[in-house]
Order: C-alpha cells, then structure tokens, then sequence
C-alpha cells in the first residue's frame, strides 16, 4: 500500500513524515516505507515543526504556562502528572496510537503480564501486537476501534465515543471529569482528532488529555510526536471539530477514549492475544449465557426465549432450589453441571483461552507462586470440579494437561462452570437462614475461600470485558 508520508489518512493517526511543501517545492518521496527516512532517499530533514498559535498554544510558553497556572487553581490538572511521569515520544511516524496508549496503561500502572527488558514489567509500543501486526501499524496506523481492541486485550476497559454520537458539551463534561478525578476511578481520557482543524500538519492523530483551563475553555493535549509539535493548550470547541471530522478508513468520525483499568486479572488462566479474531465469538457466547441466567431468574412473562436453553433450565433449577426440604428434587449437581458445561463451545474456549504463564512466561508469576498452587487447591475441593471431572470421564470433554503446574482444562471448566452462575440473580429471591440448604455448585461461589472467590470473579470480568468489546466492535 503506497501513500503519502505525513497525509498517510490510514485509521485514526497518520504517519507524521514528511510529505509536505518545502519553499514551494516538494520535499522527499511521495511515498513512504520503514527505513526510508534518511538524506539519500529524502534529500532533506526537519528539525520540528512551528504550532500555529493560535488556535494552540504551546505549553512552555507564556500562555501556556498562564493556562497551566489557572487550571491547577481550579483543580483541573490531576491528569497531567502520571501522564507526564510516563509521557512518550511515539517510536515510529504511524505509532501515535500505540505510544498514546502506552502513556494511559503505564500512567493506570497496568501491569502487563511480561517482562518489557531483563526482568521489569513496562508497556512499550513493541508489546502491543494483539489487534493489529505492528507492520501494518507501521504502514497506515490505527483506528478507534483499533485502539480500543488493543486497550481490552491489555487488561484494560475502552468507552469508545465518537463525535458523530456526541456534542461539544459533552465532551467538555468529559474533560472536566478525567482532568479532576481520581485517575484510577475515572481514567485517562484519550483524543483522536484531525490536525488540520488546528493547522497544523497532516491528518488523524492520538494524544491524551492531561489538564483543562475552565476560564478559557481550553484542554492539554499531550502530542505524543514531540518531534514535530509540543503539547499544546487547544480550545474545546475547536479540539471537538477536529474529532468530527471524517476518517476515511472507517467512514466515521474520530473522538475520544476513556481508558481503564480492569485491576485484579485472574491467576491461572487469560486469553490468547494471538487469537483475538476469535474473541468476538467467545464474547456473543458470554452474552448468551448472561440472558439465558437473566432470563431464568426473570419475573418477567414477555421476555423471548433464552440463546441457551440448557443454561436456562439449569439455572431455573438453581433458582428454585433454595429453602427446599426435598433435597432429591433439588440438589442436582450433576445434571445442572450437564446443562451448563454442554453450553460451553469447547473447541472455541480451549483455542481461544490458555494458561497465563504460557502466555506471559512463567517469570510472570514469579511473585504469586504460593496463591497459584492454593487456588489450584481450593479448585479441586469445589463440587463444580468434580462434576467436570465426571462429564469428562463420560467423554463430554477431552482432558489436557496445560504443563502449568498440573493445571489443566478441568480447571479452567470448573471456574467457566462457577462464572457462568450470577449468584446475586440466583440467589434472588433467597432468605439468608435458607442459604445452608443451597444447591451444592452455588455453596462452590457462596462459601468459597477469598482467593477463589476472588478467581472466579476476574474470569467474570474477563468474559465481560470480551463481550463488551464484540458489542462495541458491532457498533463501531
């Protein structure tokens, strides 16, 4: 794919090159390819770029440094700090998005799961490689939806908001709460905008927002191409008109990204980032389960039938079994483990999910080596383990040793099985003296030890995040 250096329109950032009028003659090559920015093939260099001030204003200058003054008078700069404890320049002319969302994950200290050099943990653009292969990132960039998919796969959550859906108040009330929030709770607040609202060089780009002047209603945009431009003060009305401008890639508007942190990650197992295409299908089947357990415990007469009728008769069972004396009608272990684990797309879960320590490297997990083999433990004591174990002896799955400390599929379908269950749906209409006559699988999540508890909840998440993703990706 050939295009031009700096007007490169692919997905949300183009490559900032050089393609540009130099003293009414054009400057380098019309087309652009890794490794050919040097003087032989371009015949000339630049030395940054001056921003056209205004509409911006550059934030070591004396306005900017008036504009930084009054937001933190008015506790609007929360922001600024962790993004400049991790401000980047982006490594490549198309990596904008990368280095912009490399800023947000260090700044919510996510940790990534594998070493970065020797034995640190660190996010660098090179790491992010799930969605889209960093050659083509190279070539033409990323999109929102790009950006976002990336964000999900690295243990974050992404709200995408694209300006087409939004107004310019909004987005301002948006500035207002990412800039003087609590970062961990609100998030880092990323724009994708059109440089030519600004005139300035080239087309989409990625920056996060650090601080916000409410007295000249004007936001910190930290330019990830330091090489080119500072970070620079810009005014709302004029950063929400270079996000409503049109991507060609997608035939969308840009906006803007709410990145954060879904902390706690489960121990044992994580999705395969070398199988995201697949995620969507997991997602559709996690979003399937979710109603059909909703649709069981539901008061309502008009709801339409559930996606997974077995998962739905299950958990009908489950529902109504607390309080009961008749233990034989109610206690159906097995059975409902049946209904639940004959749901479960196999073939699909075991392509899609592995161990963590395959993923990330055992190195990883150096430091939570002890809660690993208790979890272990504490899995195989639960009655959703065995039931697993007696669907597999009856060849309803195929048993694989993951080499991961003798973790294998069972676990994995154990923790699925207990997931699978919303115990606060189920447990719904359930009297807190009833609760020690429980079906036996929901005593596995009601009385289980923090640490499973704990386990269970992050593959929750985990499978609510995947969902998340297939449901924007389908509005995108």
């Amino acid at each position: 794919m050939s295009h031009s250096i700096e007007n490169a329109g692919g997905g949300g950032c183009h490559t900032e090159g050089i393609d540009e009028t130099c003293n009414g003659r054009k400057c380098g090559n019309s087309t652009w390819r890794k490794g050919d920015i040097n003087r032989e093939s371009i015949g000339v260099s630049l030395f940054r770029r001056p921003l056209p001030s205004p509409p911006a204003y550059a934030f070591s200058s004396t306005r900017g440094k008036e504009l930084f003054t009054s937001s933190m008078k008015h506790g609007f700069c929360d922001a600024y700090f962790p993004l400049a404890e991790n401000f980047r320049t982006q490594d490549e002319p198309a990596f904008c998005g990368l280095s912009t969302l490399v800023m947000a994950l260090n700044a919510l200290r996510v940790d990534p799961g594998r070493p970065w050099k020797g034995p640190w943990r660190f996010f660098h653009e090179e790491m992010l490689d799930c969605c889209q292969p960093l050659d083509v990132v190279r070539e033409k960039g990323i999109t929102m939806s790009d950006f976002a998919c990336l964000a999900r796969c690295n243990f974050a959550h992404a709200d995408v908001v694209y300006a087409e859906d939004s107004d310019m108040e909004t987005l301002r009330d948006a500035i207002r709460r990412a800039t003087s929030g609590s970062m961990e709770e609100v998030g880092v607040l990323v724009a994708s905008y059109d440089r030519r609202e600004l005139q300035q060089t080239g087309t989409g780009h990625f920056s996060p927002i650090a601080a916000y002047d409410p007295e000249s209603d004007m936001a910190l945009v930290m330019d990830v191409a330091r090489f080119k431009y500072p970070p620079q003060w810009i005014p709302v009305p004029i950063l929400f008109q270079a996000m409503s401008s049109l991507d060609q890639e997608t035939e969308r508007s840009r906006g803007y990204i709410f990145v954060k942190s879904r902390q706690a990650q489960a121990l044992l197992f994580t999705l395969k980032r070398s199988s995201h295409m697949h995620w969507p299908a997991v997602g559709k089947w996690w979003s399937q389960v979710q109603e059909s357990v909703a649709h069981a415990t539901s008061d309502s007469d008009a709801l339409p039938p559930p996606p997974l009728p077995t998962v739905a008769a299950a958990a009908t069972t489950l529902a109504s079994c607390p309080g009961s004396t008749e233990c034989d009608t109610c206690c159906l272990a097995e059975e409902t483990a049946r209904q639940i684990l004959s749901s479960f797309p196999r073939a699909l879960l075991d392509n899609v999910i592995t161990t963590y320590s395959k993923e990330y490297g055992v190195g990883a997990l150096t430091d939570v080596r002890d809660s690993l083999d208790a979890l272990r433990d504490a899995i195989e004591t639960t009655t959703a383990f065995r039931q697993v174990e007696i669907f597999a002896r009856e060849g309803g799955v195929e048993l694989e040793n993951r080499g991961d400390m003798t973790v294998d599929v069972r676990h994995l379908y154990a923790l699925l099985l207990l997931a699978s269950l919303k115990e606060e749906a189920i447990f719904r209409n359930c009297q807190e003296e009833d609760r020690c006559e429980l079906q036996p699988i929901l005593q596995d999540v009601e009385q289980a030890p923090p640490l499973l508890r704990e386990e269970v909840e992050n593959v929750r998440k985990t499978l609510d995040a995947v969902a998340l993703q297939t449901a924007s990706a389908i509005g995108d």
